[in-house]
């Protein structure tokens, strides 16, 4: 079944991302645009993995992940105005991993503070470093593997010198299996990009091997603002 939430979401945030085509701050109707699509976005994801705490509050609480998440946007387009962060390439890229990044911090502290609260309540105060519940490792998992999607994409379309340089680091990195493929490896695959053809040596000469190194670097400086677009290096 096709869930009405999502589609009014990405709707919504493609508007978003169409209308922002420059490094200058959105315009008010973009911004009323990605409002309404994260919170579509923020609304499936509460209602679909809830948390004890939120019975009843879920209205307070989508309210409260979606402000949170518009503020980090906006300091984030900040940031990339005034020239201290790099330019935002997608505004709906972005924003959606700025959304569900505090989705989950908001998740694991209100789960967390449930089961530490229902804990004492039975046992007396106990720690607050309890384990990860299998559900956030689920939800963890899924977004794993659409973070890999959206990274195989992107290193698809690298510069070839970085994108070489990347994939050999990361083919001779990776154990490959005849029986089972892992996540990132299907990634690739979707990519067009067979990995195991990428398993070389490194140049022999010095040289080469600084080039390669220096590449190498840039290359994964790009897959760092990919994966943490409002956390600089």
């Amino acid at each position: 079944m096709i869930d009405p939430l999502a589609q009014d979401a990405d709707a919504a945030l493609e508007a978003a991302d169409t209308a922002q085509t420059t490094q200058t701050m959105p315009s008010e109707a973009t911004w009323i645009a990605l409002y309404n699509g994260l919170r579509a976005f923020v609304t499936s994801r509460v209602h679909d993995f809830p948390v004890p705490s939120w019975l009843g509050q879920e209205a307070d609480v989508i309210d409260d992940i979606v402000q949170e998440s518009m503020r980090k946007i906006f300091e984030r387009l900040l940031k990339a105005e005034q020239g201290t962060a790099t330019p935002v390439q997608s505004l709906m890229q972005i924003s959606m991993t700025i959304a569900y990044n505090t989705y989950r911090d908001f998740r694991r502290h209100d789960r967390r503070f449930y089961h530490v609260a229902e804990a004492n309540a039975t046992y007396g105060p106990l720690n607050a470093d309890t384990k990860e519940h299998p559900l956030d490792q689920v939800i963890e998992k899924i977004y794993q593997e659409q973070v890999f999607s959206h990274i195989a994409l992107s290193i698809a379309g690298f510069p070839g010198k970085q994108k070489q340089a990347l994939l050999m680091d990361l083919a001779n990195r990776m154990a490959f299996s005849r029986d089972e493929a892992t996540p990132l490896q299907d990634a690739f695959d979707h990519a067009g990009i067979t990995i195991q053809e990428y398993v070389r040596s490194l140049p022999a000469d010095k040289a080469g091997r600084y080039r390669h190194a220096s590449i190498l670097n840039h290359a994964y400086k790009r897959i760092h603002t990919i994966i943490n677009p409002d956390n600089e290096l």
